[in-house]
Parts: structure tokens; sequence; C-alpha cells
């Protein structure tokens, strides 16, 4: 099912975006001049990337390690197509880079380059973006605008970024996996390279989502060490999503493609880590995940794996949602608790 995707932008040069990778950055050659870019993140309501608890719920923000991911493209700077975007990655945030929950990533070491028109869009998360030169008979084009449901005038050139979906996540107590976000920027047009400052605004990819466990009173005190959380035919838990910032849309990019063939019944997993969510004097615990955004109808199943620190002792739990009559909501964004 193809989601539409919100991007908010402020003044003239605002996008929205994240974006985490360990790769460094590799050395200009010698002789090409470079300059230090410095970008403000601003977040849009739930943004990046740790879960606080305060009064009344919980604050998102951005936090100290954190990076995002810059995607030059310019088409038309001599060299050839594959090369036409440049990707580059921010130093970590200090906490003298966070101030009033906006954060200043600093990228050290931009290539200088000239082009009738740059195009811009930032990243958080395993991103890599990709340049498309078609013609509308391409079978590449063609597969495009089926995939994101296209129908409108010929749109050329073009930019796609892929991003990958952690379908292992490893929680905190308090807080969902922060390098299990996805967030992206709307595409900013420049007639020459960006230099200086810029500013964006942050939209998420999905949703976090807070899930209390009851009814463990027998294990108070317990560490869930490791959880399945597996979900039926409604809902799908990718392993890639292909996002187009010109249509402000991203879909779901399935490994699994047999799961999607009618009568598969093959499951969508979320494996979860959870060495230190520990199991309340109530028999409660809270388990955060990071989702995609949608709705599952039919039914999900929790495996959990607790520990008293000799034994290991395994629990399971599944909930029939259509016989219940219930549906649960993932909202776009934001965060969803059940």
């Amino acid at each position: 099912m193809i989601k539409k995707l919100t991007l908010m932008l402020i003044a003239t040069s605002v996008i929205s975006i994240t974006g985490c990778q360990n790769e460094k950055i590799e050395q200009p050659e010698e002789g090409k001049r470079t300059h230090r870019l410095i970008v403000n993140a601003y977040p849009v309501s739930d943004t990046k990337t740790s879960v606080t608890a305060v009064s009344g719920g919980y604050q998102v923000s951005w936090d100290i390690g954190d990076q995002i991911t810059l995607h030059e493209c310019a088409p038309e700077a001599g060299e050839d197509e594959y090369d036409a975007i440049r990707t580059y990655n921010s130093e970590e945030l200090t906490s003298n880079d966070i101030l009033d929950n906006k954060a200043s990533f600093v990228f050290s070491t931009m290539e200088d380059r000239t082009a009738p028109q740059f195009s811009y869009i930032a990243t958080y998360g395993n991103s890599y973006a990709e340049y498309f030169d078609w013609s509308e008979e391409d079978y590449l084009y063609e597969t495009w605008a089926e995939t994101f449901d296209y129908s409108g005038e010929h749109l050329d050139p073009h930019m796609v970024i892929n991003m990958n979906f952690p379908t292992e996540q490893a929680p905190l107590k308090e807080s969902f996996d922060p390098y299990a976000d996805l967030m992206v920027s709307d595409m900013q047009v420049m007639g020459e390279q960006m230099t200086g400052e810029a500013s964006f605004r942050f939209a998420r990819l999905g949703t976090i989502v807070k899930m209390t466990l009851v009814g463990l009173d027998d294990y108070a005190g317990w560490m869930a060490n490791e959880m399945l959380f597996a979900v039926g035919e409604s809902f799908n838990i990718p392993s890639r999503i292909i996002y187009d910032p010109v249509l402000h849309k991203y879909v779901h990019a399935m490994d699994e493609e047999a799961r999607s063939d009618e009568g598969s019944g093959m499951p969508s997993e979320l494996r979860i880590m959870g060495e230190n969510i520990v199991i309340n004097e109530d028999g409660t615990a809270d388990v955060w995940l990071r989702l995609p955004s949608g709705e599952l109808t039919d039914w999900f199943r929790l495996d959990i794996v607790l520990s008293d620190g000799t034994n290991d002792y395994d629990l399971a739990r599944f909930v029939d949602l259509a016989k219940l009559g219930k549906t649960l909501v993932f909202k776009e964004g934001g965060m969803t608790t059940f």
C-alpha cells in the first residue's frame, strides 16, 4: 500500500531529515577545494532520537552521537551519471551542538563542484541514493511509475532514496532503539552548491511504538533477553523502504517477495534484543519498537525469552485481532501505544 508523506519546510531553505551511517567521508582529490557546511535540524513534533519520560508522556529529541547523511545530486556537473550523487556524512553531535531541541550538524569536507542545478535530500538511518536519467518509455521508468502508482507527466531526471529498515532492534528500558529510526527530508533545489548554513525540518517514516506487557507477576525482576514480534498478512514489516523525494511518497520493498504471493501465509517478523528490559514488580513491562505505519487487522504474536540470571523461560502470546474485532493503528510519524 502506498503511503503519502507530508514534510514541513521552514523559511526558504528548509527541509526535513536524518541519517546515520558509519562509513568515513573520502578525502577529496588533491587540488579540489572543500568547505564546511552546517545543517541546523529542527524537529516536527516527535523527531529524533532518544525518548525520555516526562510529566504527561514522553519527549523525543536529538541526542549526542547522532549523525545525518546529506545526498547532493548534480547530474550536469560534468561527471558520469553514476557519479551524479555525492554523499556526505556529518560529524557526530556533541552536547554543544544541541540547543533548545535544535541540532547543528557539521560537514567538514564538502567537495566543491559547479553545476547549473543542485538537489539535496538528507536522511537519518542507513540509506543510499540513486540517480536515474530515463525516457518515458524506459523499462525502469515504467517500473518506477507502477511502483509509486504514478500516472502524471514524464519526470526526468530523478533521484530515489533507498533506506534499510532494521528488522532486528535493541530497545532500551524507556526508549525505542534510536538506530532503528528512519527520517527523510523534502528535496531542496538550488542554483549553486549549498554552503554556509542551511535549515532542515525532519519527518519520520513510520512510527515509534510502546507495547505494555501485563500479567507477568510470577516473573517480577526477571529480564527479557530476547523477543520475536510476528504479525499476520494484513501488515508488512519490510526490510527496505524506497522513498521518492519528488512525489513525497514511499513504498515498502520486500526482499521476501514470496510472502506477498497469494496463499503463502508467511508471517512478517521483528526480532528484539531486550537485555535492558526488566519485568516490574506489578508484572508489567514496556517494550519499545520502531515499526512502519499502517493498520494491523488480523493477528500478532509475541515470543519472549525470560531469564532470572540462572534459568531461561519461554513465553508466547497470540492475539487474534480479527476475532476480537480490534485493529491496531500505527500512526505515521508519531508514537503509538497499546
